[in-house]
C-alpha cells in the first residue's frame, strides 16, 4: 500500500526503507496507525529521504 501510494505521489520510497517504517511503526501492536503513518511521511517528504541509509 505504502509504495502504491508514494508512486501515485512521485516520491518513491527504497523498498527497504518501507520494510523498516512499517515495522518501527507497527511495534508490538503489529499494526500501523494511519495518522503515524501520515506524520512520518510527511516528515520523510519534507525533508526529501527516499532510502534507508538517508
Amino acid at each position: 500500500m505504502i509504495e502504491s501510494l508514494t508512486k501515485k505521489a512521485n516520491f518513491e520510497l527504497e523498498a527497504s526503507l518501507i520494510e523498516e517504517l512499517v515495522e518501527d511503526l507497527a511495534g508490538e501492536r503489529g499494526e500501523v496507525r494511519p495518522i503515524e503513518l501520515q506524520v512520518v511521511g510527511y516528515q520523510l517528504q519534507a525533508e526529501n529521504i527516499t532510502t534507508l541509509a538517508q
